[in-house]
Parts: C-alpha cells; structure tokens; sequence
C-alpha cells in the first residue's frame, strides 16, 4: 500500500515537473508572461519545502528547471527584469549544493549581477521618489527580489569551498554592486541582509576581503552607523570588526579615519552587550597602530572602557537582535525554569565576553606608555583587579569567567610594567600569586601564559578570597580626597619614589589643576659639599623667575618643611625619555627617524636657550630627565639633582 502510494506521488511530480519544464519553454518563445508567472507558482506551491533535489528520482527535470531559470531568464540576451517568482523559485532549488554547482558553471552569477544592477536602479528612483501608491509598490518588489538575491548568495558564499568557484563570484563583479547597494538602499530588510551576507564573506576567504577593500565597502559603513535599528548597528559593528581582524583587513588599519575612531567610542555608551562588544573589538584592532593609540585616547574612549568594567549601577541590555521576545516567552510553563537558566548563563557570557573585550583593549592601548598612565591615574587597577572576584563559586567555574580572568591579569601585567608604584600589586596579590604574576614577564601578549595564575588564583578557597576583597583589595580603593597635605598641597598619588625623596600628583587646596611635588630629605642634601640647601633654593627660584621655554619643565614654588624640600613644578602626561625607549625595547619596537629628528632638534633648541640665552649648563642631562609626551613634545628637568 505505501509503496503503491509512493509510486502515485513520484508519477504526479513527474507529470507535474514536466507540465512545468513545456510551459516555462512555450512562455518562452511565446513572450507571455502570465504562462511564466502560472509555471512558477505551480513549482513554488509544490516544492517550496524541498531540499535534496540532486538525489530525487526527477533529478534531471529539476536540472533542467534550474538551467532553464539561469539560461533564458538570468542571462536573457535582452536584458529584461526576472520576475519575483524566478527569484523565489531559483532561491528554492540552491538549497541543494550541487544546483549551487550547477548555477555557477553555467555563468550564473553573470545574470545575478545583471538583475541585480536593474533591480538596484528601480530601487535607488523609487526611494528618492516615493510619493505615489505605484512607486512604492514597484519599490517592495524590488527590496523583495534584492532579499532573494542576498540570500542566493549567502547560500553561494556558504557552500562554494573550491577556490575556482569563490574565483567566478569574485570575477562576476558583483560585489561592486553590492557595494553600490549598500551605498543606496534605505530598507532594513536589505541593509541587515547585505552586513549578514558581507560578514560570512570575510570568514570565507580572503578573496573576498580583498574585493571588499577594492569596492571600498567597509568605507560605507561609517553612515549606517548613525543608523537607529539596534540590528542594523550590531551587524555594521561585526563587520568592521571582523574585517579589522582579519589579516587582510588589518592593512588599513593605519588609514582608519578619526571619523570612525570617533563613531566606535560614541559607542561605548550604547546598552546593548553586543553592540558593546563589537565596538570595543574595533577599537582593539585600530589600537595595534601605534598613532591610532594616542587618538583613541584622544576620543576620550579610556574613561568610557573603565566605566563600563565598574558597571555596578549600569543597566545593560541582553536581547539578541535577531530574537523575537513573544517567541521567545512562548511555551510550556514546565521548561519555563529551564529557559530561565540558560538565558542567565548567556547573560554573564555576554557580560563576560564584553568585559574580557574591555581589559583586552586597554591591554592594547596600554603599548603607549600615557595610555597606560591614565588607566593608572583613573583607578584602573582597582577597577581591573575587582573583576578577578566571582560572585560564586558556580561562576568561578565557567570557561568565560577564567577566560576574563586571564585578561585582567594580562592588563595588570602590562601596567605593572608601566608603574613606577608597584606596591599596590604587593598589596593586593599573596606572594604566591605575587612570584607568577613576576614570571609572566613584560608585554607578554599569549593568554596561555596566564593560565598558571588564573589556575592558582582559582585554587585559593573562597573564604580566603573574600578576605583579599575585604581586606587587601579595598587598599587599593582611593579616597575622592586627598590622602594628606603638604602646606596647602593636597596629595592624590605617589608617582614614584628613590633613595632621596619622593614625587606626588598634588592640587592646591580647592582648585582641580594638578602638579608634581617633589619632595626631598634634607639629609640627601647635606652630603652634597658643592652647594648648601639655601643656594639651591636659590637656584630654583631663578629658575622659577627666568626659564620660560617650551622645552623646559616650569617650576612655580618652592619651600622647606619638617625636614624635607618640596619643590612645586608642571605636572608632565607622558614619561621620561629613559621609560619610553625601555618600553619600546620590551614591546620589541623602535622609534621612527622622524621622532628621532623631532626630540634631538627640540633638544637642541632647549640647550641652545639654556647655554646662549642664559649662560647656564645643566650638568646632568640624562634619559631620566628629558620628558616626552605622547605628542613627542620634550620637556627637560632642570633640576635633575633632586629627581627622585
């Protein structure tokens, strides 16, 4: 009996396919289009939930159907639009791989791209005017036929693994057109169809990043990022990101605008964990450029990445773009716990993946020695070290947790590096976690290198951990006021100390502006035989009164107190030359000709004041008293016999 039934079904698609075949064909030379339009319907109704038709007894009527499709009506030599129903049915037989094959031998993708440029023309006219009903109806169809063309090509891109084949959609030129495309339609449908369509392209092959860099795509995406559609903008942020992370891609990254640097940090304060992440991924790849560190920070994009990992009281939304919330509260009351459970779960793998994105970006950003003192001086380590704490010891356990642990240890690390004051990491690490986080080393960019400290740090139990928050992590938590006064010098940070004294980031009492304060033990001193303590007050003074050059530190005060000499001068953003060229000897850099030229001709102007202008000689220029900040701007200690 089933058999027999069987037997009925394969001689009624038989019929039916071949009834199909003769009436596309008579349409055909016949030029009517309503016998075309009844053939395809006809198809669409029948096997519009087929798949596998390569291995159905009509496989060959199928073929025919399908070459029929791209000779006569994709390739027609007069140029005339495919209709709707083509495109659907074509849609419907490419589920198959090997009519993917089929389509793309017999020059397929030529046609698509013709279609696709008439279509895109309609499309383009009825945007600009879409006044009258007809317009507008004209205009669905064709933002319909784009969709099916988009997804046609999804399915090429996904299921063409031969390197010849992905040559044929690349020689087509059909990603000019999607360029152009992407350039002018105003749909959603179609522009989420595009970005989904150019992000599968680029983790195909580099094939087609190249093309993509050629038709200037990602170039387009600048204006759809101001685009309100929370898809639209989590699908243009994975594409740039992909694309910067590709190999490729990575090439212009050095010719990324300040426009798009600008647009990524605006970002940052977007709600939405994925559109987060994405952001935070394009401004790690564009911090691989050297230049590009210093004008991130300049987007004010450090302050930003800081707030969102001390998210205490920050509200963020977890909704996956593509969901449908009714579908998704649909359901059994019984798996209701269930849904709940996993949705949590994917909650702090968002929020853990965001967060491991940040601590990765700063780690980047940290390769310019300023970055990494404003992470310093905006409580960063407190704010990175607070996130190796779980909230219990289930999500201790998760792979995304450790994983955000590696990368906070990773940018500490790096800091540390940085951080003249390292006993706030004595402070907060046991010795045990103290001596590997040490064994780690200088830039080391691997996570792998930072599972031992994970693993050990894990290993601690948890009663022990809570004591390290209670007790050595809130040591770290600085006070919004000063920690004391110097005469009427607030006191915020030790910037760094030596044998002899110590320097502080200061504000006078009641103002913002900050300087250093360099405090010195009168002791030190005394074992100097060549000058007593008055005329080196003396000598500050004069300097204070007469040096006025850019290249040149300025001093505004100094006084003595309690046995110390405290000397007032400008607070410099950058490091000293000697720091810079032992970080660019660890991160296994070098400083180009230009900058080279930049410091020595400032150097020499400065001297040229000093000597010619002044009749003073320095006696003591070394690295450690010429500043630099990230601009290459130089600035020269004077009093080098009081540094730190």
């Amino acid at each position: 009996m089933a058999s027999n039934e069987r037997a009925k079904r394969d001689t009624t698609d038989r019929n039916l396919l071949n009834k199909i075949l003769n009436d596309l064909e008579r349409s055909d030379k016949t030029d009517n289009q309503r016998l075309e339009d009844k053939a395809l319907d006809d198809f669409q109704s029948k096997f519009s939930s087929k798949a596998k038709f390569s291995s159905n007894l009509e496989h060959k009527q199928f073929a025919n159907i399908s070459r029929f499709i791209i000779k006569k009506k994709l390739l027609n030599p007069a140029n005339k639009l495919c209709s709707l129903s083509v495109f659907y049915c074509l849609r419907i037989l490419l589920r198959d791989p090997e009519y993917q094959l089929i389509f793309v031998k017999e020059n397929g993708m030529i046609g698509l791209k013709n279609q696709m440029d008439l279509y895109l023309n309609i499309h383009s006219a009825d945007q600009c005017d879409s006044s009258s009903s007809s317009s507008s109806e004209v205009n669905l169809i064709a933002c319909k036929v784009l969709g099916h063309m988009l997804n046609i090509l999804l399915k090429l891109i996904m299921h063409t693994p031969n390197h010849v084949e992905r040559e044929y959609i690349v020689s087509s030129e059909i990603i000019e057109s999607i360029t152009r495309l992407l350039n002018n339609t105003q749909d959603l449908s179609v522009l989420q169809s595009i970005l989904r369509l150019l992000i599968n392209m680029i983790d195909q092959t580099e094939l087609y990043v190249n093309e993509m860099i050629k038709s200037e795509a990602i170039d387009s995406l600048l204006q759809i990022l101001l685009y309100k559609d929370l898809e639209v903008k989590q699908l243009s942020l994975q594409l740039i990101s992909n694309f910067l992370g590709h190999p490729e891609g990575r090439k212009c990254i050095s010719r990324i605008p300040n426009d798009f640097l600008d647009a990524f940090t605006s970002h940052l304060s977007h709600n939405n964990v994925k559109v987060l992440d994405h952001a935070i991924w394009c401004l790690t790849h564009c911090a691989e450029n050297e230049d590009n560190r210093r004008r991130i920070r300049l987007t004010g994009a450090i302050p930003l990445l800081l707030s969102l990992l001390d998210n205490g009281n920050r509200f963020f939304d977890f909704a996956v773009p593509s969901t449908n919330n009714n579908q998704r509260q649909s359901g059994q009351s019984s798996k209701r716990n269930t849904r709940d459970d996993a949705e949590t779960v994917s909650r702090f793998d968002q929020l853990f993946d965001m967060e491991s994105a940040c601590c990765t970006c700063l780690a980047e950003l940290s390769y310019d020695y300023t970055n990494g003192q404003t992470v310093i001086e905006r409580n960063g380590i407190y704010i990175l070290a607070i996130l190796l704490f779980s909230e219990s010891e289930d999500v201790q356990r998760l792979e995304k947790f450790n994983h955000l642990q590696r990368t906070v240890f990773r940018t500490l690390r790096y800091l540390f590096s940085l951080n003249k004051n390292r006993d706030q990491y004595r402070r907060l690490f046991p010795t045990k976690i103290f001596e590997l986080f040490l064994i780690v080393g200088n830039f080391q960019r691997d996570l792998n290198a930072y599972k031992p400290i994970t693993d050990a740090w894990n290993s601690i139990p948890i009663d022990d951990l809570n004591k390290i928050k209670l007790e050595r992590l809130q040591s770290l938590n600085p006070k919004q006021e000063p920690t004391r006064f110097i005469r009427d010098f607030g006191v915020y940070e030790c910037l760094g100390s030596g044998a002899f004294g110590s320097v502080y980031r200061v504000a006078r009492r009641g103002t913002t502006t900050m300087y250093a304060l360099k405090e010195i033990d009168n002791r030190s001193i005394a074992t100097d035989t060549d000058r007593s303590l008055g005329q080196k007050i003396n000598e500050v003074k004069i300097i204070r009164e007469e040096m006025r050059h850019p290249n040149i530190v300025s001093y505004y005060r100094i006084f003595a107190e309690n046995d110390k000499l405290y000397i007032v001068m400008e607070l410099i953003a950058g490091s000293s030359l000697q720091d810079y060229l032992s970080l660019l000897k660890e991160t296994k850099r070098s400083m180009t000709e230009e900058h080279i030229w930049s410091v020595f001709v400032q150097l020499i102007l400065a001297l040229r004041y000093l000597h010619k202008e002044k009749t003073i000689v320095h006696r003591d220029l070394t690295a450690n008293n010429i500043m630099l900040d990230d601009e290459y701007r130089v600035k020269i200690s004077m009093y080098s016999d009081f540094d730190a």
